[in-house]
Formats: structure tokens, sequence, C-alpha cells
């Protein structure tokens, strides 16, 4: 059974204008041989999960981790979000673990209330197996994250907040998305929602279409998720997806990306950089993108911002960008707007 604690009083005060929510994962970024991948279950390149067990046995086997970080989709756009200069704070669950305090501390090192209940069951972790060839093979506990509950949200959360943000691999976490939609619109906040992954929408699409009909203000789905939404190919499937809520994106990795609201169609293209790894593109996408919304800039703009974010992310292993970087960008971003 689960048990809800705050880590951080200081949530109560609400000093942040944007909050996020998502499972908390600790993403273990490791460098390995193709011969180990190839010894673990499941494929190479792929993502499956394991126990708490299978995974600590994966961190003991493997080397010392590149980096370790906090993840997790809703995560990795708030972290963005923050470097951008937004007060914003986190909503998810995690153990009462190392894992959870590594969480914890590293939301606050970037300046992000974390607003974080307890569980009794481990937090959720990646172990994140780069081969040679940079491709990445994942194998994921989801731990304490599978056990958010509408309990774990409080209006007091809400109050003051401008935007919230919500990953949509918390559509098996049965009401809590729906929940959180409606204490965002009882605040007065836009929603934004991220797809999260084709299997999830096409599990859920039928509830997911009834939300976005209902609270959603701004979409992001790549185009796997657009076609699993819609049917349509990614042009086509952004002009009807604005019709279900009032701005949809659509992601196309390397082929730009497409955003529409109202009369109002863009494209932006993606920037020509080298790919080292393309976790959290999407993810950081979403950050350019919100922080350009927050500024009242055109979606010609917010497209162009979220390429620029995601262009930095995909040059570096793991999804949080070095600080040297952000300054470049908030530079950039500054152009962009001049």
């Amino acid at each position: 059974m689960a048990t809800s604690s705050p880590l951080n009083n200081a949530r109560q005060e609400n000093h942040y204008k944007i909050l996020g929510i998502g499972t908390p994962i600790v993403d273990s970024i490791i460098k390995v041989q193709d011969d180990y991948v190839n010894s673990l279950p499941g494929a190479k390149g792929g993502s499956i999960l394991v126990s708490h067990r299978a995974l600590q046995r994966i961190l003991k086997e493997t080397p010392f981790p590149l980096k370790v970080n906090a993840g997790g989709s809703a995560a990795n756009t708030i972290k963005g979000l923050a470097a951008l200069g937004h007060a914003s704070a986190l909503i998810g669950k995690i153990g009462d673990d190392d894992a959870g305090q590594i969480f914890s501390a590293n939301l606050s090192s970037h300046g992000i209330v974390p607003c974080l209940s307890l569980s009794r069951i481990p937090t959720a972790q990646v172990a994140s197996l780069i081969t040679p060839d940079s491709d990445r093979t994942m194998r994921t506990f989801i731990g304490a994250g599978a056990e958010m509950t509408e309990s774990d949200l409080s209006s007091s959360l809400f109050q003051g907040v401008d935007l919230v943000h919500i990953e949509g691999y918390l559509m098996n976490r049965h009401g809590v998305v729906e929940k959180t939609m409606e204490l965002a619109k009882a605040a007065g906040a836009l929603v934004s929602f991220d797809a999260a992954s084709f299997e999830i929408v096409a599990e859920y699409r039928k509830p997911m279409i009834k939300l976005l009909t209902r609270y959603v203000d701004v979409l992001f789905a790549n185009e796997d998720e657009a076609w699993a939404l819609s049917g349509l190919p990614p042009e086509r499937a952004c002009l009807l997806l604005k019709d279900i809520c009032p701005i949809a994106v659509v992601k196309m990795g390397s082929k730009g990306a497409w955003g529409a609201t109202g009369k109002i169609k863009a494209y932006h293209q993606a920037f020509d950089v080298p790919v080292v790894d393309t976790t959290g593109a999407g993810d950081l996408f979403a950050s350019g993108f919100l922080h350009g919304l927050m500024k009242d800039r055109s979606l010609e703009e917010n497209l162009r911002y979220g390429t620029l974010v995601a262009s930095y992310v995909i040059q570096i292993l793991g999804a949080e960008i070095p600080e040297d970087s952000w300054k470049t960008i908030k530079t950039n971003l500054g152009s962009v707007h001049e």
C-alpha cells in the first residue's frame, strides 16, 4: 500500500507558475558492448519493463554510469522550462529510497519545487544502455510511478498556476489524468498534454480524445501518435486535431514539425545538427514551444523555439542539457524573436 507524504513543504506557498505531472524516473546512462545487450532478454534498441531485482542486477553488472539524472517525460519538459526561467514544480510519486532522494535533489538543483509523495514501492528507474553504434536499449522498472492515484492530488497544488503539463504515460493510472485536468481548469490554468507513445494512444484512444475535447489547450504528438489518434499523415492530422483542442503540434523528428490553431497552420524544419542521442527530443521540444506560448509568441515562433531547444538535446547523451548550452539557447531564442 502506498503512502503519501510531501517532501517539500514549500510547495504549499505555490511560488511556481508552471506545474508538471508525470512518473519520476532515475535514468542511468551506461556505455556497454553489443554482446552484453544481446545477452539480455528483449531486443537490442528496444524498451521493456523489468523487475526491481532485474534492474539492480543490470546496474551491478555494467560499468559506472556516465550520467544519473532525474528523468521521465514531464520531468524533462519541466526542467527545460525551469532552465528557460519559468518558476516550475513537478507532481509525482517516488519511493522512500536513495533513488527517490536523487530524483528530488536533482529537481531542487534546477530550482524546481518537488511536489512528490512517497510510496513503499521503490522509485522508478531505467538503465539506458548505449552501444558503440549509439543505439539505446532501455530496461525500465516502473516502481512507485505506478502507485499514483487521485489521492496524491489536491487543489492547493494548482493554486496560482498558469500552465499544467501532463504526460500521456499517466493514462494507465485510473482517473489521475482527468482529475489533474479538472483541478487545472478550476485553477484557471492552461493544460498541455503530451501523447507519450503510439502504444498508449492505441490503448486509450477513446478516453484520450474525450479528455482532449473537454480540457486540453495544447496537444503534443509525434507522427506515430498523431496517426494512432487520427489515421492521418502529419499535416492532415495536425489540422484535424486542432479542431479537437485549440492548439495541436505534430512532431516529425528530422522532418520538422507542424502546428495548427484556429485558421493558422505553420511548419518548421528541423535544424541540421549532429545527432548523438534522440532521448528527450520531444520533451525538450515541448519546453521550447511552451516557453514561447507563455511569452505570447506566435505559433510560428513557438515551433521555432521548440525545434531549437530540441536541436541541442539530440547532440548529447541523455535529456539534461548542460548549463553552458542553455546560455547559448537563451541567447538564440532572443535573436529568434528579434
